[in-house]
């Protein structure tokens, strides 16, 4: 049976996070940022000795699910209810976790994607950007981002809530590095559930005419030296085979799968 923790659960939800902290990254991150109550809740299924085996964590409009196990049994009608009853526009968690759930009703079909993680900053050379000038991003910059999310297909899910991007720049769960130009945001990098350890990697972008021109590498590679730098491990995940080549270049290593269901529009 699926119950909701509390703060007087707190060291247990965190031992469990922090036994596999890539994968459990966006939940250790919004734990850290907001702890459990208000935009941040966290359930959990508990095993016959007592030990946690199930993780679901909501923040905002956005669900994870980790299983220690995950081909053992578990409360999948918990889940199921669980995430009918949340608004949830976003229901995802490592590949193995999600295997059972082949089809949601009213959600798109999975996506899958890879997850990397970098480590070293031994392959991060300095980059050039063309004469153009990367910025640090900050709340003023919110519309701009969202008008560049909106111009690229596969990020129009990205900003169908915008209170994650002001989350990250207005109250410091992530950061953005931008690049601007004829009046507008043509390339991105951000970063969100930032904690002490380690940073997930998002909304890596250029409009179409602009692309061809490095931006993308340039922004990736100020950002990842920024965190190594700060002692913290970044992580991202993929699935366009030529922004692979590129994370791959800069030295991010494949270390599993991730499995997401979008809410399907109306």
């Amino acid at each position: 049976m699926i119950r909701e923790l509390t703060e007087t659960d707190r060291a247990l939800l965190e031992t469990y996070l922090l036994a596999e902290p890539e994968v459990n990254l966006f939940n250790i991150g919004n734990l850290e940022n907001n702890g459990l109550g208000g935009r941040c809740q966290a359930w959990g299924e508990f095993g016959a000795d007592g030990r946690l085996r199930l993780v679901l964590m909501r923040y905002l409009r956005f669900l994870n699910l980790n299983l220690r196990e995950p081909d053992a049994p578990f409360d999948r009608d918990g889940v199921l209810w669980l995430l009918r009853g949340h608004d949830i526009i976003s229901f995802a968690g490592e590949r193995r976790s999600m295997a059972s759930f082949g089809t949601i009703e009213g959600f798109k079909p999975p996506e899958h994607t890879h997850l990397c993680r970098l480590k070293e900053v031994a392959c991060l050379e300095p980059a050039g950007i063309n004469g153009s000038i990367a910025r640090r991003l900050g709340p003023a910059d919110i519309e701009m981002l969202a008008d560049l999310y909106r111009s690229i297909a596969e990020f129009q899910n990205f900003n169908r809530d915008n209170a994650a991007l002001r989350a990250a720049l207005e109250e410091g769960s992530g950061r953005g590095y931008g690049i601007e130009q004829d009046g507008r945001m043509v390339a991105a990098a951000m970063t969100a559930a930032e904690n002490r350890a380690s940073a997930m990697i998002i909304g890596v972008a250029t409009r179409l005419a602009y692309r061809g021109r490095g931006y993308a590498t340039a922004l990736m590679a100020g950002l990842c030296r920024d965190l190594l730098a700060e002692g913290k491990t970044a992580c991202l995940f993929y699935d366009n085979p030529r922004a692979g080549r590129i994370y791959h270049r800069l030295g991010f290593e494949e270390i599993g799968g991730w499995t997401m269901f979008e809410k399907s529009k109306g």
